[in-house]
């Protein structure tokens, strides 16, 4: 091809890498916190994820989630989190990771895009 389609190829390339390697650290990072959290005192999961799913709860059982007390978050985030099956708990924190990963994705394209003063859109 032509040195437009070698150099929209050498970004996708390099935008794809960055996600691949986002998307292997944080998977490393859940399955970290699996194990640590079912054989240590001291949690490594923070206590908000342990409010998430008390309200995601609540929601499964037709109640509001601010009957959980500490619950200060949209409803739509306990009523999102309600999809993830009770048999798979991490699985909140895989659609925490999936939203991450889809808004840095998104910020680098739009970066990308023309009218940009910003330094910082020239490293992506």
């Amino acid at each position: 091809g032509n040195g437009a389609e070698r150099g929209i190829l050498s970004r996708f390339r390099g935008v794809t890498a960055a996600v691949a390697v986002a998307i292997a650290v944080r998977a490393a990072l859940v399955a970290y916190a699996s194990v640590h959290d079912e054989n240590s005192r001291v949690k490594y999961t923070d206590i908000d994820y342990t409010v998430f799913m008390d309200a995601t709860e609540l929601v499964r059982n037709g109640q509001s989630p601010y009957d959980r007390a500490t619950y200060r978050y949209s409803p739509w985030l306990a009523h999102g989190l309600a999809m993830c099956p009770r048999s798979l708990p991490s699985c909140g924190k895989w659609l925490f990771v999936a939203a991450d990963v889809a808004a840095a994705v998104l910020v680098a394209y739009l970066a990308r895009q023309g009218g940009s003063p910003h330094p910082a859109r020239a490293a992506l």
